[in-house]
């Protein structure tokens, strides 16, 4: 599982889109923040500042379309964090990740493994 929110960007954005891509497991939060188009060109001005162009974004060749920009990632299971629970310090988000995860732990079978016999070896002078 994969918790995500409203606040990640860009990475952020892009590793839950891949996640998904490439079926690891569910995605747990609110949709993430949309803001995969990257700005690396800073172009100087005379005052100091700078100005900044978006130069590149997530291309899908298989949809063939851009990705995640402007939409964001939507998780599978949708949690929000609240503003009360978290001044309690709770997580929702993280509490129901947990949940879900200790549910499929059970689902695991498990096979006890019991330590093999080791001969103590002879030194022979």
């Amino acid at each position: 599982m994969l918790l995500i929110n409203e606040m990640a960007c860009p990475g952020g954005d892009y590793f839950p889109w891949a996640f998904r891509r490439q079926k690891v497991s569910k995605l747990i939060g609110a949709r993430t923040w949309g803001v995969l188009v990257k700005s690396a060109v800073y172009y100087a001005l005379v005052d100091s500042s700078a100005l900044t162009a978006p130069d590149n974004a997530v291309f899908d060749p298989l949809n063939i379309k851009r990705v995640v920009e402007n939409i964001g990632v939507a998780p599978d299971i949708e949690v929000y964090q609240d503003a009360q629970s978290l001044a309690k310090g709770d997580d929702p988000q993280l509490l129901r990740g947990v949940k879900k995860f200790m549910k499929q732990l059970q689902k695991i079978k498990t096979k006890q493994v019991t330590a093999p016999k080791y001969s103590t070896p002879t030194i022979k002078n």
